[in-house]
């Protein structure tokens, strides 16, 4: 049961959050095409990109922990 859970946790859950942040950081990377925007919303949405960047690279390490 226990290397059950671990497949889930690992396999499952673990990769479907990579999707909605891919999508996330993605619609983030077309705002920033956006020549309208402010410098300070401009630095706003790096911020939120940045953040976002690393939930992933620690779900990446949580998914594979031998390879980082």
């Amino acid at each position: 049961m226990k290397s059950f859970k671990a497949f889930f946790w690992n396999e499952c859950i673990l990769h479907e959050l990579q999707t909605p942040l891919a999508v996330s950081i993605n619609k983030l990377e077309l705002v920033l095409e956006n020549n309208a925007l402010s410098e300070a919303d401009l630095v706003k949405i790096v911020e939120a990109k940045r953040s976002m960047q690393r939930i992933v690279n620690l779900n990446k390490s949580l998914t594979h922990p031998f390879t980082y």
